[in-house]
């Protein structure tokens, strides 16, 4: 008899694969390196009783929806926390650090990979501050360890989640100092209209940047990091307008008050 299936992964995908194969009557095993499930994304709070109502209603539902899908059909599933995969042996076999550090083979019929994507760094002038963090640790502080951040934060790079984290941000209370997106509006723009095929993630982003004007939060296009600045922990940010090729115009750069400066410039695959 074969091994099951084995998933690596413990985000939605790799739950979504799992509850999959259990509505077909596929029992699977899945690792996964966290102390829990959900992902970064869907992970949920590390304390009990805590809300997330400044996450927005819907990624509430979508979080309980996700894990109470799994509950259902976790008979049918191996998890197996704590586990991370350093390897392949042959053919259909894995090696895995288990939760003491102790090296096991997990064989495996199929394999799945859904090991998720870590952030991608653009290293700039005082990069290593304390005080400076990747957009998507910053998310997953407010979201899993329920941490908000110190003093003014500011947010820069590139992307849908800068919008996203920043209105989360403000809704916790926290005084967001500005977001700054690399790219040129007109580009944006231009891209945008790509998604009128699907008119709620449309008006989601329209919505986000109705919330941050409607709350005088600054928000800059073409414009990016230069410079952190600070002694012994963040104290300033130099920023500046970009060219299409993204070179900052140093003549035109001006300071941010900050005592958080968040970074998001995408996601890298980890497969």
């Amino acid at each position: 008899m074969s091994p099951d299936p084995v998933i690596v992964g413990g985000g939605p995908a790799a739950i979504s694969a799992a509850i999959e194969l259990a509505q077909h009557g596929v029992r699977s095993t899945l690792l996964e390196e966290a102390s829990r499930l959900g992902g970064v994304v869907y992970r949920g709070p590390l304390r009990e009783g805590v809300e997330l109502d400044y996450l927005g209603e819907r990624y509430k539902d979508a979080l309980h929806k996700l894990h109470a899908e799994f509950a259902d059909i976790a008979h049918s599933v191996d998890v197996r926390l704590n586990h991370r995969v350093v390897g392949g042996q042959g053919e259909h076999s894995l090696q895995v650090l288990d939760p003491d550090e102790r090296l096991q083979e997990v064989g495996f019929g199929q394999l799945l990979l859904g090991a998720g994507c870590h952030e991608r760094s653009v290293p700039f002038p005082g990069w290593t501050i304390p005080g400076v963090i990747m957009l998507g640790g910053l998310q997953l502080q407010i979201k899993s360890g329920v941490v908000k951040p110190r003093g003014p934060t500011l947010i820069v790079g590139t992307g849908p989640l800068l919008m996203l984290v920043a209105c989360q941000l403000h809704a916790a209370g926290v005084e967001v100092a500005g977001v700054y997106e690399a790219c040129e509006f007109t580009r944006i723009a231009k891209e945008s209209l790509t998604l009128l095929n699907q008119p709620q993630l449309f008006l989601d982003g329209l919505s986000m940047l109705m919330y941050l004007k409607r709350h005088g939060v600054t928000v800059r296009y073409g414009w990016g990091v230069v410079q952190a600045r600070g002694e012994g922990e963040l104290s300033e940010v130099i920023v500046a307008p970009y060219s299409g090729t993204w070179q900052p115009d140093l003549s035109k750069a001006q300071p941010v008050m900050a005592r958080t400066l968040a970074v998001g410039y995408g996601f890298i695959p980890r497969t």
